[in-house]
């Protein structure tokens, strides 16, 4: 117990250097409470630590391990913390790499990039296609028969498009529920988002609601010259508890049977189906990975991710059924080499967090802090797996590196209009 304690206080430790690393020398709201390593520090916090406190408990209480007897259990956790402690470490220094690679132009204060022009029609030309495929999603899972996984929607190439269109009503809803909060403009964003959330709702797809209302959240706080921590702390334990609630709503709106529902609000409960079950309880699977140990090490898994060996290895018919469970990140950097290519990958990780940190830094047009915004949770949710994450990113990203995109385009057209413009005149 004292050394299982001792190696959680630790990764504290690196998780409060880490911060400090990232929040040296930053120049606006956004760059100190919203950059790479707050935000994993944020998710490392609920998928890591806080399921280590569960196994420090005398039960020792670790999911799917519960026949291992008491003192393998304690060796599999200390074991386990060690990999984490060397993920941290290795992360940390590819990290101060990154930040050390361009040097810091001492300069004025400065807030975020201007806020530019609210795209009217981007947005809502976004929202509205959003909006159509998740109906139209909606329809397609509801014809399907009863107890089949979401997961059935992407194995057609229709359903991989209307996904993929899905994620510009997200970008929409965040966008246009952003720009008219700053305008104090309170009622039209929640009726945008009620009408989003009810048709996301019919998928059972819990953060595809709660991101793009964290994401505008973000965007607004990140405007300011200072985001204070009670908001931050208020906001993320009610995101918890909606999050948690979400299941048992949707099991309620199919089955007109809201029993679980409201087992549901019990605070106890709440906080066991979050930290207990499979919702943040990365620290388990890692620990159950690393302990069988019966997957053979494949590099390629860092390029088409260990999803697939890892479920069939341990879950077959569960996975049969179209539920998979994370490897985690520092898992899918084991399985691929164990310990040699944890540490090397975990600095090649931090490195690429680092570099997100310099992109921040030097955005200066509004587009550049949606596109860092919406691709930053899922390079940071270290609970789940980066190559897994891809396509999701790519998608995720799509509406503002469109938006990105036209700007450039738009920018490389003007200095040849003006020249034609000159040359008439001058005729």
């Amino acid at each position: 117990m004292i050394l299982e304690s001792a190696m959680l206080v630790l990764q504290i430790g690196l998780l409060m250097l880490l911060i400090k690393l990232s929040t040296a020398g930053a120049r606006n709201a956004m760059e100190r409470a919203l950059n790479p390593a707050m935000l994993l520090a944020f998710f490392y916090t609920l998928w890591m630590l806080i399921p280590q406190i569960f196994v420090l408990m005398p039960e020792h209480s670790i999911v799917g391990m519960e026949h291992v007897p008491a003192y393998e259990r304690v060796q599999a956790t200390l074991r386990t913390q060690a990999y984490l402690t060397l993920f941290l470490s290795a992360l940390f220094i590819g990290y101060a790499v990154a930040l050390g690679l361009i040097r810091r132009e001492p300069g004025p204060e400065f807030q975020a990039p201007p806020l530019q022009p609210t795209r009217w029609h981007y947005g809502l030309a976004a929202y509205a296609i959003g909006v159509v495929a998740f109906f139209i999603l909606g329809r397609t899972f509801h014809e399907l028969p009863d107890g089949t996984m979401r997961s059935a929607l992407v194995k057609t190439t229709s359903g991989q498009v209307l996904m993929t269109l899905s994620f510009f009503g997200s970008f929409g809803v965040a966008y246009l529920g952003a720009h008219l909060w700053l305008q104090g403009r309170r009622l039209l964003p929640l009726i945008l988002f009620v009408v989003y959330s009810y048709l996301v709702l019919q998928l059972g797809a819990r953060g595809r609601i709660l991101w793009p209302l964290v994401t505008a959240i973000l965007f607004v706080w990140g405007r300011g010259t200072h985001i204070r921590l009670l908001p931050v702390v208020v906001f993320g334990v009610i995101g918890l508890a909606v999050l948690s609630l979400m299941d048992p709503l949707v099991y309620g709106l199919r089955n007109e049977d809201y029993t679980r529902f409201f087992e549901a609000l019990s605070p106890v409960v709440m906080f066991e189906t979050l930290f207990y079950g499979r919702n943040f309880d990365g620290f388990g699977n890692l620990l159950f990975i690393t302990h069988n140990d019966l997957i053979r090490e494949q590099p390629g898994f860092l390029l088409g991710g260990a999803r697939d060996a890892y479920m069939n290895t341990y879950y077959p018919a569960i996975y049969e059924m179209g539920v998979a469970f994370p490897t985690t990140v520092p898992g899918e950097f084991w399985l691929a080499g164990k310990t040699p290519l944890l540490a090397a990958m975990s600095a090649i990780y931090g490195f690429g967090l680092g570099m997100m940190q310099q992109y921040l830094r030097s955005a200066r047009r509004e587009a550049h802090i949606w596109l860092y915004l919406l691709l930053l949770p899922w390079l940071t949710a270290v609970g789940g797996e980066l190559a897994e994450s891809v396509n999701k990113m790519i998608a995720a990203g799509a509406p503002a590196i469109l938006w990105i995109g036209a700007g450039w385009l738009l920018h490389q057209q003007a200095p040849s209009s003006t020249a034609t413009k000159f040359n008439t005149a001058r005729s």
